[in-house]
């Protein structure tokens, strides 16, 4: 998202939405039973928050996790390592 102070480009973006949501990339594992991703929800040039989504695989169902553990810091090493 673009974090310039353009006024106008903000402005312009809160016309039609009250909320925007955004979503990085997708990071999994190597067998593709887990995934880790931040999600972001912004409701002015000033007020937004994310959050990290730590999902595991159950058959052909992904359920969010609750914890933060060593998994998680592995994962973002990937994220950060971009592999």
């Amino acid at each position: 998202m673009d974090t310039s102070r353009n006024d106008k480009k903000w402005e312009n973006r809160f016309k039609t939405n009250d909320i925007i949501l955004s979503f990085s990339r997708v990071v999994f594992n190597n067998d593709f039973t887990k995934a880790l991703l931040v999600s972001g929800v912004t409701t002015s040039k000033v007020d937004a928050f994310s959050s990290v989504v730590q999902l595991e695989r159950e058959g052909e169902t992904w359920k969010g996790v609750n914890n933060l553990d060593k998994k998680t810091s592995d994962m973002f090493d990937l994220l950060k390592g971009g592999n």
